[in-house]
C-alpha cells in the first residue's frame, strides 16, 4: 500500500475492539460517503448510483434495514451481493468518534476516543492524546452546560 492509496482509503477506515464487520448505518450516509455503499456490489452499484440511494433517503430516515433493503435500486442489487455484504446495512450508530481540542492560556492538547454504546452503557475502546507547548487558539464553539 502506497502512501498515496493511503491517504485516499483513510476516511473510510476504522478498527475497532473485535474482528466483527461494522456495520454501515445507512441514515448517517451523506453522498460523499457512496464508495462505502458501492464496495458492497462491486461492479453492480455504480458511484453515482450509490449517492442517488443516499440523497433519496427520507427525511427521517429508515426505520429498518428491511425498509431500506426495499428500496427498488437496492432490492435489484441483493442477490448479487453475498451475505457478509448484505448483513452490512443498519439504521443506528454503536460507535462514535469524540474528538477533543482544548487550549488553555496557549497549551494545546488534542484527544480522541472511540467509544462503543450498547444500551445504557459506553464503552472507551481506544484513547489518545497529543499535549503541544503551544498553538493557535481553539475554534470550537462549545456552550457551557446547562
Amino acid at each position: 500500500v502506497t502512501a498515496d492509496m493511503m491517504a485516499r482509503l483513510a476516511p473510510y477506515l476504522c478498527t475497532t475492539d473485535t474482528a466483527a464487520m461494522v456495520r454501515i448505518n445507512v441514515n448517517t450516509l451523506t453522498p460523499d460517503d457512496g464508495p462505502l455503499l458501492a464496495m458492497l456490489a462491486p461492479g453492480q452499484l455504480s458511484l453515482e448510483r450509490a449517492r442517488r440511494i443516499i440523497t433519496a433517503r427520507p427525511a427521517e430516515g429508515w426505520a429498518t434495514t428491511t425498509e431500506f433493503q426495499a428500496v427498488p435500486a437496492v432490492a435489484q442489487l441483493l442477490p448479487a451481493m453475498n451475505a457478509a455484504a448484505q448483513s452490512a446495512f443498519d439504521v443506528k450508530t454503536d460507535l462514535f468518534r469524540l474528538d477533543i481540542r482544548v487550549d488553555e492560556a496557549g497549551f494545546l492538547v488534542t484527544a480522541n476516543s472511540l467509544i462503543r454504546i450498547e444500551g445504557e452503557r459506553a464503552t472507551v475502546l481506544s484513547r489518545a492524546s497529543r499535549p503541544f507547548a503551544a498553538g493557535p487558539p481553539a475554534t470550537a464553539n462549545a456552550e457551557p452546560p446547562r
